[in-house]
């Protein structure tokens, strides 16, 4: 099994290259600085800051011709819904504006959210993050093997690949130390601007009725796509805990992260509840959370987020010893 891990990552490696012909092509072709394209989540989500920011640019920089650039065709149907231009990432049209492009707009990365091999290497790539960090992140996680000398052969042989950022958007002095340092740029390709999706959750107003309402948020573990396993794993009583919130008048709703899923068995016990509900991940969370009268996080971003409500948060740390072991450091 080992071998063929090494096969398969040597492969994955060289298949590389193949983009190599398109990108020399798409880096010679002129830019259009008022041509900006927007992408999120791997190309198949809707939110964060990008949203904002596309948004605000459609609704007051007529002169900028923004588009959407999705890897789901429900999710650009969704969009052209509602008015707002967007396309797939491969159709002929989005390949070409991808090669126009004078600036790209993204979460993770030029390679999770766009053709990385069709962005010309003039084009200004904008990263927003997608969360203020307690979580060691890019260069700064050495958990990553070799981050930076993979970096360096990227620049040389496979420079589309690599994470260079032309502008990185931050919340204040602590995160551009920390964002200068993890994505390995200068002081001033940092911009204290504040997150356009902070805007959002503080102007959301409370409208709710009845009781009082929180919010479990915790962090991202394991991988991609797999289950969230800490409420299983640690024995949550999920029928004794509806009975406390019941007789407190308080509903507890639970979110995890966008890229995981709840295991059956959680999901079978949440149904029997009353007072514990799911929130589902289609929907952009910073359009409600603002509405939450209180927060329960872990090691997650959203903790920084919240702040800006002035509302009570609750950190809760499960499993603090064996996350630090086997996911992540932490910056705090």
């Amino acid at each position: 099994m080992k071998t063929l891990r090494i096969l398969y990552k040597i492969a994955r490696h060289l298949s590389r290259f193949i983009g190599m012909p398109l990108f020399i092509l798409a880096s010679f072709v002129p830019k259009d600085k008022n041509l900006w394209l927007f992408g999120a989540w791997n190309g198949k989500k809707y939110l964060d800051n990008p949203k904002y920011i596309f948004e605000q640019v459609l609704k007051e920089w007529p002169q900028i011709k923004a588009l959407w650039i999705c890897k789901d065709r429900c999710l650009r149907d969704e969009l052209r819904s509602k008015g707002l231009p967007a396309d797939i990432a491969v159709s002929p049209r989005a390949i070409w504006y991808q090669m126009r492009a004078g600036a790209v707009v993204f979460t993770h990365s030029v390679a999770w959210e766009f053709l990385p091999y069709c962005v010309g290497i003039s084009s200004r790539r904008v990263q927003t993050w997608h969360g203020m960090p307690i979580k060691k992140i890019g260069f700064d996680d050495t958990r990553t093997p070799n981050a930076r000398w993979r970096e360096r052969i990227y620049t040389f042989f496979i420079p589309y690949m690599t994470e260079r950022c032309d502008l990185v958007l931050a919340g204040g002095p602590e995160d551009r130390d920390r964002y200068r340092s993890a994505f390995n740029v200068r002081s001033e390709n940092v911009r204290i601007t504040g997150y356009p999706r902070n805007d959002r959750m503080q102007n959301a107003v409370a409208t709710h009725e009845g009781g009082f309402r929180a919010i479990y948020m915790p962090t991202f573990r394991g991988a991609v796509g797999s289950e969230f396993n800490l409420l299983e794993e640690s024995g949550f009583d999920f029928a004794k805990m509806d009975e406390v919130l019941h007789s407190n008048d308080i509903i507890l709703f639970i979110k995890i992260h966008p890229v995981q899923r709840f295991t059956i068995r959680d999901i079978e016990s949440i149904s029997r509840c009353d007072n514990i509900k799911i929130v589902k991940n289609e929907g952009d969370i910073y359009e409600t959370i603002g509405s939450y009268d209180a927060l329960i996080t872990d090691f997650s971003g959203i903790f920084f987020d919240f702040m800006v409500s002035g509302k009570p948060i609750i950190m809760a740390p499960f499993n603090l010893d064996s996350y630090l072991a086997k996911d992540r450091q932490l910056y705090y």
